[in-house]
């Protein structure tokens, strides 16, 4: 085996800080310390500047290196200033468009290709069984493993046409928690048969279309009853290596998120997951954390022909998989390009609107808009509709888990009024739950939206329209404004077995 710190580095994918490559990264890549990067939006300024930071990073690699990004689309979109904003997954299905889903796609690929990504974090396998279930919502497809499957696995197919790698997620499954594996260990209580009628299912179908596969931060008790997570479990490793016949690149989600800092030391838990079975280890913390974890394998690996030849064996499965077409020629995206990809992908955001009970209110006849506000997301749709028409309707703004007074004050304002209500995950935010008991019978006519998952909406019995806009994007928020003024038809249908009685 050559150097065993770069054979290690070939492994290790780490997080860049800022907009441009700082002095210890870029030495960290040169010597072959980490093997690539993940980007994310605080890595982007401009079209121009992203383009020269991954310039940078292919110049001053040791390494091919793995340029990668989490560009789902919808609540996890990390370019959507620079590059063309993407529908949310669930949007994508609701539209119930194989054509213009296969039109987006190819947006999303070729704009990555072209700017010199190779690696993209994506399609999104969970199925979202749980209706608690904070942080996967409408990245999902569905809570239908079959549409899961569908979609997702025409997603792979388009991939082939691309000089990228595709890395589905989250293996066995992140949609059954109710916890955020960000902030701590999850936990996915289904029994095997349970597993492999939801969680597993899409990748009993569909593992063979990847080229990688990500593990989760997730305790899945019928695979392994010792609790600790998917990411450094060697039971789950096996079972997609064996049970499954999974023969691609196996990548840990992030070792520096919640599920691996609050519970395991950063060093031993990157080395647990290495003898599991991960090939890459995804690092996004500080470039002298991602150093110490390879210095620290580097001790443990270095006195044991097992696992030096577990890392070879690693290190030929990475060779064998990740074949990039180096003489590819990389360039920006020009702007007549990006319009046009831009109303393609707007066309499938407006498709993706569900409208599941009512008709489509008409904003001349609202006395009053209420809003939510968001620490990450912008529901300026008041702002949005105006663009287009003058509208003399009131706007009042609350917090997503708003308070007891700003309860009261609503319902009192609400008396005998025409209320057009935004929601945000309502079964994750009681309170707008109580919001709308309190006023479905007192105002005159209420009509809500509700954003991203619309698990809640059965209770919304007495709204005269109920509208599902499942993306909580600044491009959603577009294609809802345009489709409310101009009274544009729907088509979406809800990809989730709700219903309003």
């Amino acid at each position: 085996m050559k150097d065993l710190t770069t054979s290690i580095g070939k492994t290790i994918l780490a997080r860049v800080s800022g907009i441009k490559l700082d002095q210890k990264l870029k030495t960290a890549l040169n010597k072959g310390v980490v093997g690539g990067v993940v980007l994310f939006q605080d890595n982007v300024q401009s079209q121009e500047q992203l383009f020269n930071l991954i310039q940078d990073i292919y110049k001053n690699s040791h390494h091919y290196p793995i340029i990668a990004c989490d560009q789902e689309g919808g609540a996890v979109d990390r370019f959507f200033e620079v590059l063309t904003p993407i529908p949310s997954a669930m949007s994508l299905s609701a539209a119930c468009d194989p054509e213009a889903f296969a039109k987006v796609i190819d947006v999303v690929l070729s704009e990555l290709c072209q700017i010199g990504i190779n690696c993209i974090l994506a399609p999104v396998l969970d199925v979202v069984t749980s209706i608690l279930n904070p942080i996967i919502g409408t990245r999902a497809y569905s809570d239908d493993p079959d549409t899961v499957c569908h979609y997702a696995g025409k997603y792979l197919e388009i991939a082939r046409k691309y000089n990228i790698l595709t890395v589905v997620k989250h293996f066995p499954g992140h949609g059954s928690t109710v916890e955020d594996s960000h902030l701590d260990l999850a936990v996915n209580p289904h029994n095997i048969g349970e597993l492999l009628k939801t969680d597993l299912y899409p990748y009993t179908k569909l593992a063979s279309l990847a080229d990688g596969i990500m593990m989760a931060h997730v305790w899945t008790v019928a695979i392994d009853p010792q609790k600790k997570p998917a990411s450094i479990s060697k039971a789950v490793y096996d079972y997609l290596l064996y049970k499954l016949n999974f023969n691609g690149i196996i990548f840990t989600d992030d070792m520096a998120m919640g599920a691996i800092k609050q519970n395991y030391g950063i060093n031993e838990a990157c080395f647990e997951a290495f003898k599991a079975g991960a090939n890459y280890l995804m690092l996004c913390d500080d470039i002298d954390t991602v150093c110490a974890v390879n210095s620290y394998l580097n001790i443990k690996i270095a006195f044991s022909q097992e696992l030096i030849e577990m890392l070879d064996k690693s290190l030929t499965k990475i060779e064998t998989c990740f074949k990039p077409n180096r003489q590819s020629a990389f360039s920006l995206i020009n702007s007549n390009t990006l319009q046009k990809h831009y109303q393609i992908n707007l066309d499938s955001a407006k498709s993706g609107l569900c409208l599941v009970k009512g008709e489509l209110v008409d904003l001349q006849s609202i006395d009053f808009l209420y809003i939510p506000t968001h620490h990450r997301y912008n529901f300026n749709l008041d702002d949005m509709v105006k663009q287009f028409k003058t509208y003399s309707f009131k706007t009042e703004f609350y917090k997503c888990d708003l308070n007891n007074s700003t309860l009261k004050k609503l319902t009192r304002l609400s008396s005998n009024q025409n209320i057009l209500l935004v929601l945000y995950r309502p079964i994750l935010n009681q309170n707008q739950l109580k919001l709308v008991n309190n006023i479905q019978d007192l105002c005159k006519n209420l009509y809500i939206i509700v954003v991203d998952v619309p698990f809640g909406i059965e209770k919304f019995t007495g709204a005269n329209m109920v509208l599902c806009c499942l993306d909580p994007s600044r491009l959603a928020m577009q294609a809802l404004a345009e489709v409310l003024v101009k009274q544009e038809l729907i088509h979406g249908k809800l990809p989730l077995m709700l219903s309003l009685h």
